[in-house]
């Protein structure tokens, strides 16, 4: 792949720590031709995923790895980004550079975020990163990080799927020209695989839920981060990029099944609920 912020779907790793998982869900990934796998510091997987990738190169050497996209958390903001930028390298299989590297939520001190945004530049300028960007921040944050440094984010991944849309969000994107992801792009799976309205979609379009919720993604302009250990199902979601949803259907979709909060409403995913470690 030439450009990655021309990437369609990236590969999902929160909460998978098991080595064999990783391996092979890595492997299946490689090949069904994901753009990226993404991971965090904060999942804790690093490592793992380092040695799944060395696995790989092994068993097939002619074949081109993924590019890696991993995460800074906020707990860190304090600490010299640079090296922790290099510690997650080290973890990633002692790689001299990363494809992606983002903050990963807001600290609840806004000067932090400055301050961490600014040494992710200087990561950039190092050439430890070649795209920086951020996650789960609001376009009004981002704002003071251009204000303050006059760089804008290349990346903005956030929560994204048909049961939770940000159309601020993603018109902010998408008229600064950068790439948004979403993550959790299935939404709420366990009520959405029951969901009459998706399974009637799924019927016309000649498909699954999964899907037509991936297809709803490629419609709303945001590549979708998908996690999944099941074969077929890592080869059908890069299937599921051609699905053209009609116009009518992606509205549809959205009027009838987002949930989306406002971060003044106690259950959102408000900035004054942000998990901190100590």
């Amino acid at each position: 792949m030439n450009n990655f912020l021309k990437s369609k779907i990236g590969y999902g790793t929160y909460k998978v720590t098991d080595q064999k998982e990783l391996n092979n869900s890595i492997k299946w990934a490689i090949l069904a031709k994901y753009d990226f796998i993404d991971t965090a510091a904060f999942y804790k997987n690093e490592t793992q995923i380092g040695k799944s990738i060395k696995l790989f190169k092994k068993e097939f050497p002619k074949k081109e790895i993924l590019p890696i996209q991993t995460k800074i958390f906020p707990n860190n903001f304090k600490k010299n980004i640079v090296s922790e930028l290099k510690i997650s390298l080290k973890k990633l299989g002692n790689l001299k550079s990363i494809e992606a590297c983002l903050l990963h939520r807001p600290h609840v001190e806004n000067s932090m975020n400055v301050k961490a945004w600014k040494e992710l530049i200087k990561c950039q300028k190092l050439g430890l990163v070649k795209y920086i960007g951020v996650s789960n921040f609001e376009p009004d944050m981002i704002r003071i990080l251009y204000n303050e440094t006059g760089v804008i984010p290349q990346i903005v991944q956030d929560e994204a799927s048909v049961n939770s849309i940000r159309n601020d969000r993603i018109r902010f994107c998408k008229d600064n020209h950068i790439m948004m992801q979403g993550w959790r792009p299935i939404g709420l799976m366990e009520k959405n695989m029951k969901c009459p309205l998706l399974k009637n979609m799924a019927k016309k379009y000649k498909c699954n839920v999964s899907d037509i919720l991936i297809a709803f993604s490629v419609a709303k302009g945001y590549v979708p981060i998908v996690k999944s250990s099941n074969e077929k199902r890592i080869y059908a979601n890069v299937k599921a990029l051609k699905i053209k949803l009609k116009k009518e259907d992606v509205i549809k979709l959205e009027l009838d099944l987002n949930e989306y909060q406002s971060t003044i409403t106690s259950g959102a995913d408000s900035y004054a609920y942000l998990y901190l470690k100590k």
